[in-house]
């Protein structure tokens, strides 16, 4: 067989193929057919609000629920007749709001808490009264928002209250009581030591900027911070300059509930070591009465009588606590 043959062969072949033009005639009767159809179908339900969408290539277009819309729609696009439910309903699923012609259900973790929002109106209250203008509670809730994320602190900060009474008693406590409060941990009890010591520390600093024999407040807020929190008493030493400057303070005794063990003769040997020029013996009364025993006023005539010795002079003994002071100097127990 030569070439010739084959490509005769070949287009016979392709003729067998080729559909008839009555066939296709038909066809094209059949598809015009099923438009006219469709259209007036469509015209139908354009007149009651219906939606329309195509189920399938080349078919008519038929009557869906809303609830149902995009459903059957490969290219989830609306053809409907009436523009301001198309409008919406292109809207809602373009926001992701419809899957599949279904609503989306709204995740539950997705809900703000009740409490969200409440941090950013403590710090705006704050910020515009300061703490004057806001309960304790409050002022704790704040301060707990820096340690605690997401979270509700309102129950922590009134627990901290109810079990310690006031602020000064949270800053006191002991680490380890606090963290015995549900909601806080040690975190938030390291918080509450690290702020305490801060403002120990900027009270220390405005006392040695003055003279403290013309600034006697100066010295007993300090030592209220300083001493105000221990549960035993405890006797520290203030040392002066010739100027009446504060050198260096020191804690040198630890004792019981209701005395504290301290020599004359040891506080003399320190003030001398430091070249002091003059003393102020501190120390606390866990009990909160500030009045001094018999005890304390011997002890002070003793301390005063080793410094005179060495031409140190005892300028005050305070007697603090939580809440009060008791000044010999100012009580002219001293002269």
């Amino acid at each position: 067989m030569n070439s010739m043959e084959e490509f005769e062969m070949n287009e016979n072949k392709k003729a067998e193929k080729h559909v008839s033009p009555e066939k296709n005639c038909s066809g094209d009767l059949q598809h015009k057919n099923l438009v006219s159809e469709s259209a007036a179908v469509e015209k139908q339900y354009c007149r009651n609000d219906v939606p329309f969408v195509p189920c399938g290539k080349n078919s008519r277009k038929t009557k869906v629920s809303p609830n149902l819309l995009f459903k059957n729609s490969s290219e989830r696009k609306y053809t409907g007749a009436d523009p301001a439910f198309g409008k919406q309903t292109a809207e809602r699923f373009a926001a992701g709001k419809l899957i599949c012609g279904e609503e989306k259900k709204e995740n539950k973790s997705e809900k703000k808490p009740l409490h969200a929002g409440h941090r950013q109106r403590l710090r705006e209250r704050y910020l515009q009264a300061g703490s004057d203008g806001m309960a304790d509670y409050d002022v704790l809730e704040l301060l707990l928002t820096y340690c605690i994320p997401q979270r509700d602190v309102k129950p922590p900060a009134r627990a901290l209250l109810e079990k310690f009474r006031t602020l000064g008693g949270v800053f006191d406590a002991d680490m380890e009581e606090v963290c015995t409060v549900s909601g806080i941990s040690e975190n938030s009890a390291l918080l509450f030591r690290v702020l305490r010591d801060l403002s120990t520390r900027y009270l220390k600093e405005k006392m040695l900027e003055t003279d403290v024999m013309d600034s006697p407040h100066a010295v007993q807020n300090y030592a209220r911070m300083k001493l105000g929190g221990y549960r035993e008493e405890v006797m520290m030493i203030i040392y002066l300059n010739t100027r009446n400057h504060v050198i260096d303070s020191r804690i040198v005794s630890r004792g019981t509930v209701n005395s504290a063990v301290v020599y004359p003769r040891n506080i003399a040997e320190e003030a001398l070591l430091r070249k002091a020029a003059g003393v102020i013996l501190v120390h606390n009364h866990p009990s909160g009465y500030v009045q001094p025993s018999e005890e304390d006023r011997e002890f002070t005539m003793s301390v005063k009588r080793s410094l005179a010795l060495l031409d140190i002079h005892l300028l005050d003994h305070l007697i603090i606590s939580r809440n009060a002071s008791y000044s010999f100097l100012q009580n002219e127990e001293i002269l």
